[in-house]
């Protein structure tokens, strides 16, 4: 998978999509903002708008 775009969803707020690089199919995944292994905003904010 590589994201490929960012989203944002009522209530869900923004979100990532990644692409599976053999078959092409897209999911949208919350960021995540706390924790262990929180999301790079820098580089989330660098992907496209979706």
């Amino acid at each position: 998978m590589e994201p490929v775009g960012l989203v944002e969803k009522s209530g869900k707020g923004w979100q990532v999509v990644h692409r599976c690089t053999a078959c092409g199919h897209r999911q949208p995944n919350r960021l995540v903002r706390e924790g262990a292994a929180p999301d790079d905003l820098d580089l989330v904010l660098g992907l496209p708008w979706l």
